[in-house]
């Protein structure tokens, strides 16, 4: 049986290294939104409907798509650091 200082210690862990995958979604949403609301600013502005709009509504989903594998990359390279770290942990304790 797990002792409850590890456990917590333990979910406090998980909930520390997923807490950026959870907001990749919105920054995704935001990243777009805000582009998406300059385009139309410049729309409105200069009369050139849709173009700015289109074009920085992709230019928002590109940056939101590159933001997010940033974040996926690192929450992995980071959850696979300590998963090698535990495993080393485990084998010296078990070695002794």
């Amino acid at each position: 049986m797990k002792h409850p200082e590890r456990q917590h210690s333990t979910s406090a862990r998980i909930y520390r290294e997923l807490a950026p995958l959870m907001s990749v979604g919105t920054q995704l949403a935001l990243t777009v939104l805000l582009c998406v609301a300059l385009g139309w600013y410049l729309d409105e502005r200069y009369a050139t409907s849709p173009l700015w709009t289109g074009v920085c509504g992709l230019v928002g989903a590109a940056a939101g798509l590159v933001q997010g594998i940033r974040t996926l990359t690192r929450v992995t390279s980071t959850a696979n650091r300590n998963k090698n770290n535990e495993d080393d942990r485990e084998a010296r304790d078990h070695s002794h």
